[in-house]
């Protein structure tokens, strides 16, 4: 059965090649926009990363640890992207820098109220949302955390210690995701609130 359907395609082709549709198809056909091929490349490695953030999301929420080889290989696919693309390099320093000092004064804070793997995975973040999308990121996650321990707080409020660890990094991950597809669309609302 498998071996009669190639044969078909395999005569229908010959057939196109013959009448020469496929050379006029071909002529016919406007020559693509780099923007379109770029574009090509963009989403399914973008995909590919958003799979790999889910993953590591996922084994921070099961045992509240990032590990150091899965944010050397994010980096590294996020390098290259960056390599790629040719993003503007200046927005990618201002989002590390913005990254390292929100997330830095957090995490070097007395009471150290985040790991030190959020700490590098907001940096390492900081290559996929540049300025200003990590600004939007930043926010989405707080909020996002802020209703995870609210509903934790209430779920166990007579069993709650003050020591008991909520994981962060799928909050994280979930803004820069969020942010890194609708930043635009969300700073241009936050913006028509305020004037």
């Amino acid at each position: 059965r498998t071996e009669a359907m190639v044969q078909i395609l395999h005569s229908e082709l010959d057939m196109m090649c013959r009448d020469r549709v496929i050379v006029k198809i071909y002529l016919s056909a406007p020559i693509p926009d780099s923007r379109f091929i770029i574009g090509l490349i963009a989403v399914p490695g973008d995909l590919v990363v958003c799979m790999y953030l889910g993953k590591i999301a996922w084994v921070d929420f099961k045992t509240l640890k990032i590990k150091n080889k899965s944010l050397l290989y994010l980096g590294l696919i996020l390098a290259i992207r960056l390599m790629i693309f040719n993003m503007d390099l200046e927005k990618v320093i201002y989002a590390l820098l913005i990254n390292l000092i929100i997330f830095g004064v957090i995490y070097f804070y007395p009471k150290q109220l985040m790991g030190a793997g959020d700490l590098k995975l907001a940096l390492v973040l900081a290559l996929w949302c540049n300025y200003p999308q990590c600004i939007v990121a930043i926010y989405i996650s707080f909020i996002f955390g802020g209703v995870v321990a609210i509903y934790f707080y209430l779920k166990n409020i007579n069993k709650v210690s003050k020591k008991e660890k909520i994981s962060f990094a799928p909050m994280l991950i979930l803004g820069n995701i969020i942010s890194f597809f609708e930043a635009d669309n969300i700073l241009n609302l936050w913006l028509s609130f305020i004037g």
